[in-house]
């Protein structure tokens, strides 16, 4: 199982079934999130244009 989590951080968590059975966590990454990520981009390339937020989220659609 991955566990995806997307808010200040993003984190992802690996867990699948241990020896005897039983959840086992078996690692993971942080990453800085979408919006810290993009301030940093900002503070590091202040004439870069700001990226195009998405339309709709979650995207019910292939399309955009």
């Amino acid at each position: 199982l991955i566990v995806v989590d997307c808010g200040t951080a993003t984190t992802c968590t690996l867990i699948d079934l241990g020896a005897a059975g039983e959840p086992c966590y078996r690692g993971g990454a942080i990453a800085p999130g979408l919006e810290t990520a993009l301030a940093g981009l900002r503070g590091r390339a202040p004439h870069l244009p700001a990226p195009a937020a998405a339309a709709e989220i979650p995207g019910t659609t292939t399309e955009t």
